[in-house]
């Protein structure tokens, strides 16, 4: 479990960069470490304000595991989880567009490869009012 010190910012910085890679309708404005509430309408409004954005994305890792289940005559197994919240608030009014937790478990048996995350977003939604998109992808 070492190395993952700013996984925070780490996770940030992934999704910032899968934003511009992937997305045709979205910019990223910047970053902050700011406490983010949706039942603060106004105080959205004034973050999203300062940092000249539309939109809010704001998140939260809430789960980091890692077990091992110790077989007796096969090689052992590692599980991993992680989960966070995201969520999607507009920066003009303050209100909560989209909100979704995700949970990415390792597949069963040992792997090298990095869990894959997909978001997908209905542009018949809310968001797709402002700016039509289809998908928001972070790998």
């Amino acid at each position: 479990m070492g190395g993952i010190y700013q996984l925070g910012d780490d996770f940030s910085t992934m999704l910032k960069r899968q934003i511009e890679r992937k997305s045709q309708s979205f910019v990223v404005s910047g970053t902050t470490r700011v406490p983010v509430n949706p039942g603060q309408p106004s105080a959205m409004m004034m973050l999203a304000d300062d940092n000249d954005a539309q939109y809010i994305i704001n998140g939260q890792i809430t789960d980091l595991t890692s077990t091992l289940d110790q077989k007796l005559l096969k090689s052992d197994q590692i599980n991993r989880q992680f989960a966070a919240t995201l969520e999607i608030m507009d920066g003009k009014t303050g209100g909560k567009y989209w909100y979704r937790t995700i949970i990415v478990k390792s597949p069963n048996g040992p792997s090298r490869e990095p869990a894959r995350l997909i978001l997908k977003v209905p542009a018949s939604g809310n968001l797709a009012t402002d700016r039509q998109y289809s998908e928001l992808v972070a790998t």
